[in-house]
């Protein structure tokens, strides 16, 4: 089979400049891949509790729920984004997750009394976070899709650079899957 000598070229191209944009890339999966594999590196972590009082003018209601978000969200910086937010009897839950972390907030709205657990998993949970795109907002998951198609055309590419050279080519394909089917057969036992 011969290939087409301009696109050899342009695979080469693109095969060298992807390596450079997802050497950090491959090297942040490939690492979290290793801790993801290890959860008992991480730790215990650290939840702190705290309760406040807060009052609303605008007495009960559809209105007083908004003050006491504004005031969540103002006074004591609970990120409300993405947040849960369920209202059950006169107490309103809230419950807002970010990568390595998670906030609950359980607010009477008519003793004033909120209470706010905060949980902290650590930076090596909140880089596994990431890798998982667990919590994460929609510009990190668009990150991680485009990382997985660059990969993707990083592969092509390298195999279609080897298309000139059958004997190393059948060479590597034979020893990639015969690793392949060990690794998932023994994976299997």
């Amino acid at each position: 089979m011969k290939v087409n000598i301009k696109l050899l070229r342009f695979s080469r191209l693109i095969h060298v400049y992807l390596s450079v944009f997802l050497l950090t890339v491959l090297t942040f999966f490939a690492v979290t891949g290793i801790t993801l594999n290890h959860p008992e590196w991480i730790g215990s972590p650290t939840i702190t509790k705290q309760t406040y009082y807060y009052f609303s003018e605008s007495g009960e209601g559809n209105s007083a729920n908004s003050d006491l978000l504004a005031y969540g969200k103002n006074t004591l910086g609970l990120d409300l984004g993405s947040a849960k937010i369920e209202q059950e009897e006169g107490v309103l839950y809230i419950d807002a997750q970010k990568p390595g972390r998670a906030t609950y907030v359980e607010a009477d709205t008519q003793s004033g009394e909120v209470v706010v657990t905060a949980t902290r998993y650590g930076w090596l949970a909140t880089l596994n976070d990431l890798h998982k795109g667990r919590h994460a907002e929609w510009l990190w998951r668009a990150v991680i899709d485009l990382s997985g198609f660059l990969v993707l055309l990083f592969s092509v590419t390298g195999l279609i650079i080897l298309l000139p050279q059958k004997k190393r080519l059948k060479k590597v394909v034979r020893i990639g899957v015969a690793v392949s089917v060990l690794c998932g057969w023994i994976a299997l036992l």
